[in-house]
């Protein structure tokens, strides 16, 4: 059964309990994990759960808008819903005439990455993965592994900003026939290989279209969808952890001995456990909050009362 918007805006005053309003019914369980690294006791309601309202971040931004006279007539309700959207394409384009102006809402929180997925890929959460699929313990874990595991990633950053920059423009420009949109899938390495490889001919007027937008590559987590960055880095990550083991062997090679093969074994302690799918992988680190990543969302969870 749907819950009314002002039916939970009431239960929230009566109990003193703040809710979160969340895009989709995929955000629930992200930001309930969230909510708890907060120490925060919070309800999270999916805006289709919400009566007169569907998923996504315009119903989102929809609902706090028609919340604001609430606000205005008890500020103490400001603290005690929050909705929250991802950053999307929103800064980089201008408001239509039928759009609300987001940028004045009381309770609405906006993401600092294009959308939530890219707060999970992170060194952090990385040292969890190879905990979960090698032998190694977290403190055997190094910076040198992270930059190995990590440095196959790097590769594609400059790919993944330019066929993001297109999918920018597309959204920026009306009459623009984009090559790639934020709606196709963008999850594995011969997609991101092919797609670049299409946009070659195109990187001057790309790159001129950054330039108009302030917009350089060391932004790319601001343009970039999250599901295509995380999938990317759950991708090239993985096949790196595959061959911890092979460098291990290598006496040049630039990661540490594993303390078992230092005394002539077999049982290399960063063999891969296998079993693994990507999109596993990909489920298993949204399960891991890095506080550190998330403190933006942490902070503003923790400012409701």
């Amino acid at each position: 059964m749907k819950s009314d918007l002002f039916e939970l805006l009431d239960e929230a005053v009566r109990e003193k309990c703040p809710f979160l309003l969340v895009e989709g019914k995929d955000d629930s369980q992200i930001y309930a994990r969230i909510a708890e690294k907060a120490g925060k006791e919070v309800k999270i309601f999916p805006m289709n759960m919400v009566e007169d309202y569907a998923s996504g971040c315009d119903n989102v931004i929809k609902a706090i808008d028609r919340l604001q006279p609430k606000f205005d007539e008890r500020p103490e309700n400001e603290h005690l819903v929050l909705g929250i959207i991802d950053r999307d394409s929103r800064p980089y384009r201008p408001l239509q005439e039928d759009e609300i102006d987001y940028r004045t809402l009381k309770s609405l929180f906006i993401l600092k990455y294009y959308s939530i997925e890219t707060y999970f890929a992170t060194r952090n959460n990385l040292k969890k993965l190879i905990e979960k699929l090698t032998y190694l313990s977290a403190n055997q874990i190094t910076d040198e592994i992270l930059d190995f595991v990590e440095d196959n990633f790097q590769n594609y950053t400059n790919s993944l900003y330019f066929i993001s920059l297109e999918a920018l423009k597309y959204q920026c420009s009306e009459d623009y026939s984009a090559q790639v949109q934020y709606g196709h899938h963008v999850k594995d390495k011969n997609r991101i290989d092919n797609l670049y490889e299409q946009l070659e001919s195109q990187k001057v007027d790309l790159e001129s279209f950054a330039e108009s937008k302030n917009i350089e590559i060391h932004d790319l987590k601001l343009i970039c969808k999250g599901k295509w960055y995380l999938a990317i880095y759950i991708c090239t990550t993985n096949h790196q952890i595959k061959s911890l083991v092979q460098q291990c062997k290598d006496e040049n090679a630039v990661i540490p001995k594993c303390a078992v093969c230092e005394i002539d074994t077999e049982s290399c302690q960063y063999k891969y456990k296998g079993g693994y799918q990507t999109s596993g992988l990909e489920n298993d680190i949204l399960e891991y909050i890095d506080e550190e990543e998330c403190q933006d969302i942490i902070q503003a969870i923790q400012n409701l009362h």
